[in-house]
């Protein structure tokens, strides 16, 4: 296997997990899903990602990223079908509900449940955070995400630069949604202060481009079989290439944790050191996890990395 090289390994403990929340997040998930014939086949084909990505937190954690990774899997799909249709859908009226309103959606519209599913989740959790800035960052991240995965579809654009296409893709990523979780899964509540930290924010942007970069090999097989040509780092270079990158990337989140070591993060009479160190290890822990997952879920289909 080529991802072998990679030194972030997966703590994934077998199936020893895996059904603890499966019929209760499914059972959540069927309130909220498109109704098409296929919820059922579309939550075994992505529900067990927060399994393999969030090996260290609790069940009740587990269940709850697990909502919400369905729900966000479902809106990627959500912008997916319709811009790649070039359908036309209300961006404003939808940002505005899912974010700032709890009007319910109805146009009339087949997805109109999935979205009201990700309105629901985003106000459960929220409630559930008891609105600290946890909820909040989901929230302002979720929506940030959204708009520029939006515009991305709308935009298209052809990269030849490597660079550049990293810091393009970073913000639209279906990732970024998911860097978040290890907070909600481990119940850090941080200050601004932490978050605003350049090396936390850069160790932040690296695991999100790790993740993005893995899963543009694990999908270009099934990107091979569409027309269309979306952003794919494999675009611009080879599988090899692009996994020497991705080494690269664990060397820079790996000197920038031990860089973390030396600071004082000492706020508010608190030491928050530990902990952010153990959200970066988390946060590593997610990356590896993201690889063992790509390679077994049904959403891909693939056994190994992408290679031709």
């Amino acid at each position: 296997m080529m991802d072998q090289a990679l030194a972030f390994k997966s703590k994934f403990n077998g199936k020893k997990s895996r059904h603890d929340v499966h019929d209760e997040a499914l059972d959540w998930y069927l309130q909220f899903s498109k109704k098409d014939g296929n919820e059922k086949k579309r939550f075994e084909s992505f529900y067990d990602w927060p399994i393999y990505g969030l090996p260290n937190v609790s069940k009740e954690s587990l269940l709850w990223t697990t909502n919400l990774s369905s729900v966000l899997f479902d809106l990627d799909d959500y912008l997916s079908f319709k811009l790649g249709n070039n359908e036309v859908i209300n961006y404003d009226e939808i940002t505005l509900k899912l974010f700032h309103s709890d009007h319910k959606i109805d146009t009339g519209d087949e997805y109109d449940n999935t979205l009201n599913g990700v309105q629901t989740a985003l106000r459960e959790f929220n409630k559930l955070c008891n609105h600290n800035y946890n909820g909040k960052m989901l929230y302002n991240n979720w929506e940030e995400w959204f708009h520029n995965a939006y515009f991305d579809r709308i935009i298209s654009p052809v990269f030849n630069d490597v660079g550049k296409y990293i810091i393009y893709r970073r913000p639209n990523v279906g990732m970024k949604g998911f860097i978040d979780m290890v907070f909600i899964g481990l119940g850090y509540d941080f200050p601004i202060d932490i978050h605003l930290d350049i090396d936390f924010i850069k160790i932040k942007q690296l695991c999100v481009d790790h993740m993005g970069i893995m899963n543009d090999l694990c999908s270009q097989n099934r990107e091979k079989k569409t027309e269309e040509k979306p952003c794919n780092i494999l675009n611009i270079i080879s599988a090899e290439e692009a996994l020497i990158l991705v080494e690269n990337i664990e060397d820079r989140i790996l000197a920038l944790i031990e860089k973390l070591k030396t600071k004082k993060l000492n706020f508010n009479g608190i030491d928050y050191k530990a902990q952010v160190i153990d959200i970066c290890e988390n946060m590593k822990d997610m990356c590896a996890g993201n690889i063992e997952w790509s390679k077994v879920c049904k959403r891909y289909n693939n056994q190994e990395i992408y290679t031709a």
